[in-house]
């Protein structure tokens, strides 16, 4: 079973001048994540939180169980490997750095 942690940023508030004509700098929104590609083929993603609190805390919530490769054309395909299924979880989900 292969696995990956990697992480995601979206934007939050894109850059903008607001009503009193100061301007706002994007924000945006990072959010990790634990994924594996299962012997049997499903696509697993977990988010994990991690509470800077005292104590630390990590919680992990199982956001995606994708047994199949949904392709552009609506017919599905295995995954070819977890990079593949990483990749599409990036772009479902409006990563913005391209990687």
């Amino acid at each position: 079973m292969a696995t990956q942690n990697f992480s995601i940023i979206q934007v939050d508030e894109e850059a903008h001048t607001d009503s009193d004509g100061v301007d706002v700098a994007q924000t945006t929104i990072t959010s990790d994540f634990e994924s594996e590609l299962t012997d049997s083929g499903t696509f697993n993603v977990t988010n994990v939180i991690t509470i800077t609190s005292d104590p630390l805390t990590v919680e992990k919530e199982l956001v995606v169980k994708q047994p199949w490769n949904p392709l552009p054309d609506g017919t599905r395909a295995d995954w070819t490997d977890l990079a593949e299924a990483v990749a599409w979880f990036k772009v479902i989900n409006h990563d913005i750095t391209g990687e």
